[in-house]
């Protein structure tokens, strides 16, 4: 998929250096209010994206399927997919774009995994909704506050947008339905995010604490994980008939040996390269 997405325009947010790069486009049929780069073609950004269609009918267009998106209606796209909007007849939608991390409220939140659940979820491109079912039908309310908002600027605005957010992921997040796939790989996520930590930071000293908060779990969680990545070691460096003393560094305490020998050794094969990054 990230092959796929490379063919095409990456929209960045028209606000992205700014202190609050939220981003609402006001599209009335062929014309966007302000126009960003992916403006009818298929593109795709790293924010997340909620449209709400005040009149008409358009229709959303991925590289698997298509969704027509009807007056009152609503649409969740996922970040890093690539799609692309057009009417299908005299039309009127507002669409919200923002950066996930605006629903995290800080670094190392654990709020950070009901993001993280959808927005790692290959399986979920975008999310449909329509006045069928009660909570959509929240989503909905939502989205329409933000308008209201929007059209309706105070000195609270900031504050204002970020709780709209916060309340509509709420309520998305607690009745949306996971596909079994995704549920069963947040252990994964975890251990992508412990190895992408380890990887940024190798030639630092890392606690056990650091790695804890890297992805949100407990010292007890590390500790296993830490455990099977020793052992996977020193399978690794048998397998390359290496040897090391590892008699001189508890490696609980020193996670800085084990990585250090990673990047000293070089020798992962293919297969076991593949099942260390991709958990």
């Amino acid at each position: 998929m990230d092959l796929d997405r490379e063919q095409y325009i990456n929209s960045v947010n028209l606000n992205i250096d700014t202190d609050f790069p939220y981003l609402v486009l006001d599209v009335i049929n062929d014309n966007s209010f302000p126009r960003n780069p992916g403006f009818h073609v298929m593109h795709w950004h790293e924010d997340l994206q909620f449209i709400l269609v005040l009149e008409g009918t358009i229709e959303v267009q991925t590289l698997d399927t298509s969704v027509l998106i009807h007056t009152g209606e609503g649409l969740f796209i996922n970040k890093n997919v690539v799609h692309d909007v057009r009417r299908l007849e005299n039309c009127h939608y507002n669409s919200f774009l923002f950066p996930a991390y605006f629903l995290e409220f800080y670094a190392g939140s654990p709020a950070k995994d009901f993001v993280d659940s959808v927005t790692s979820n290959d399986r979920m491109a975008f999310i449909h909704f329509t006045t069928a079912l009660d909570w959509h039908k929240e989503v909905i309310a939502q989205l329409k506050k933000l308008v209201q908002i929007e059209k309706n600027k105070t000195d609270f605005y900031v504050y204002e947008i970020l709780v709209r957010l916060s309340l509509l992921w709420l309520v998305m997040r607690k009745l949306v339905t996971l596909p079994q796939e995704q549920r069963e790989s947040i252990v994964r996520l975890r251990m992508q995010k412990i190895l992408r930590f380890i990887e940024e930071h190798y030639a630092e000293d890392i606690t056990l604490t650091d790695l804890s908060m890297s992805a949100n779990v407990s010292l007890t969680e590390i500790t296993w994980f830490l455990s099977g990545l020793f052992k996977l070691l020193i399978l690794i460096l048998i397998e390359n008939n290496q040897h090391f003393d590892f008699r001189s560094s508890d490696y609980i305490n020193h996670i800085h040996f084990v990585l250090v020998s990673f990047a000293k050794f070089k020798i992962l094969t293919p297969g076991i390269k593949n099942l260390i990054f991709k958990l």
